[in-house]
């Protein structure tokens, strides 16, 4: 069963200054190929200006490198109004390689960001 394959109990907490910033130790964490990412969870700290970033991997597994990259995909939709929104999330994500999963995150100025974890 291909969801089982998603199934993880581990993870490991990055915080940094900006998305690249993060995404440089994600990729160092990855790199050996001996951890199985799974999942990332994003938090855009205001107060304090970083990003939290939790990555949910899988141990036991054979492990592969993982990239992180962002794109702007535009305001908070109105309403319902969300069509050019997964417009603009599919169009991001057909440049970001295999992704694995997504993450959104808003800007202090109410912009979306997307964050992919994808293989390297």
């Amino acid at each position: 069963m291909a969801v089982q394959a998603q199934i993880h109990e581990k993870f490991k907490v990055f915080v940094g200054s900006s998305i690249s910033d993060v995404a440089e130790k994600v990729s160092g964490f990855t790199s050996d190929g001996t951890i199985a990412a799974k999942s990332i969870g994003i938090e855009f700290v205001e107060a304090s200006g970083v990003f939290l970033l939790s990555l949910g991997y899988a141990e036991g597994q054979a492990g592969y490198a993982v990239t992180l990259t962002e794109s702007v995909v535009g305001n908070l939709p109105v309403d319902d109004a969300a069509t050019e929104l997964c417009a603009a999330l599919e169009a991001a994500a057909a440049k970001a390689g295999e992704v694995l999963c997504h993450e959104l995150y808003v800007d202090e100025q109410g912009i979306i960001h997307i964050v992919f974890m994808a293989k390297a």
